[in-house]
């Protein structure tokens, strides 16, 4: 069974040609698959041929879409994919749009990883571990999140990021009872991801003189 073409009309846009068929069947397609498949009024094409129009138009909006949501800001390979399959291409042509931005430099996971902790770290008092959690979810692999870490986390930052955060929290919960306070601080670090020993360092320099020795732990 073979689809004739009776029309193949330029949009006004110029990137897209609407193609009608004597079935009257209507697609668009791009200008340039128009050239590539050397596509005419009168001309026949078979259900692979047709197939094979349809997949590469269906290719080469993909990667426009990618190109466009990738060179937007700074993603993921993880965010890209999950981005393709919400709008519902497959995943044979998923990989060739992921092959396609890495030629493009527009995908590196490690180079991200460096740029979000990086970003973090001067907008926000934050902890190893929950950097390794959000980068981690954003797909970035395990080894490229230690190696970023180990790059841009230097150790004594840990307490600096936990006396930040501290402050920033004890303004948050000031207005509730003393006893209180301590605890509630305590959970909101944990949450965030800083170590037990971090923790105890933060509290011990919370401490007035008057304060008795009281254990926390």
């Amino acid at each position: 069974m073979t689809k004739d073409i009776v029309s193949i009309t330029l949009k006004k846009n110029k990137n897209t040609c609407r193609i009608n068929f004597s079935n009257g069947e209507e697609i668009e397609v791009h200008y340039d698959l128009v050239l590539k498949h050397a596509l005419s009024k009168g001309k026949k094409l078979s259900q692979d041929e047709y197939d094979l129009l349809i997949a590469d138009n269906m290719l080469l909006l993909g990667k426009q879409k990618a190109y466009n949501y990738a060179s937007y800001a700074p993603r993921t390979q993880k965010q890209i994919v999950d981005k393709l399959k919400l709008l519902g291409y497959t995943d044979e042509i998923n990989e060739k749009i992921i092959a396609f931005l890495i030629n493009f430099n527009l995908i590196d996971d490690e180079k991200y990883a460096n740029a979000y902790i990086s970003t973090k770290l001067k907008t926000k008092a934050v902890s190893k571990a929950k950097l390794k959690r959000d980068l981690y979810a954003k797909g970035v692999a395990t080894d490229e999140i230690d190696k970023a870490i180990e790059q841009n986390y230097e150790e004594e930052l840990s307490l600096d990021m936990a006396l930040k955060a501290t402050e920033k929290k004890m303004r948050l919960i000031q207005n509730k009872k003393p006893e209180k306070q301590i605890p509630s601080l305590v959970n909101f670090l944990v949450g965030q991801g800083f170590s037990w020993d971090t923790i105890r360092q933060v509290l011990e320099q919370m401490k007035t003189e008057d304060e008795g020795e009281t254990t926390l732990f």
